[in-house]
């Protein structure tokens, strides 16, 4: 099977928690299912690791990598000045999108699948 190339786009951005989103690249997932893509992308992001900045709610956004510049101009903008987080002008490049939320001891996960700006899959997980 295929396996997704996913790329920090600023790693030191993803290390603070002042923001509750962390961004990535994603290349190489064309040809996965979207089953294929949600079982490597939840392997790809540990819930206790990704939770462990303290925030109670982390989104983590897996854009399709770009060939030419990025996203890292963009992700300071997007998470100061978008409650949702999300790079404006690049909601067609939005492949996945996790979300992480802790309630009380439950830890709570969503994985959404993207096509075309239009969710595909959501798969949901409980620990």
């Amino acid at each position: 099977m295929e396996k997704a190339n996913i790329q920090s786009i600023d790693s030191e951005f993803n290390q603070r928690s002042e923001f509750n989103f962390k961004y990535f690249e994603i290349s190489d997932y064309s040809n996965l299912t979207d089953e294929d893509l949600t079982n490597q992308l939840k392997s790809f992001a540990d819930l206790s690791q990704q939770s462990s900045t303290g925030n109670k709610e982390v989104t983590c956004f897996f854009y399709r990598k770009k060939t030419v510049g990025g996203y890292a101009d963009e992700i300071r903008r997007a998470a100061e000045e978008n409650e949702f987080g999300g790079i404006e002008g690049s909601e067609k490049d939005l492949v996945a999108k996790i979300r992480y939320r802790i309630s009380g001891t439950e830890k709570l996960q969503d994985i959404l699948i993207y096509k075309n700006n239009k969710m595909t899959k959501k798969t949901e997980f409980k620990n």
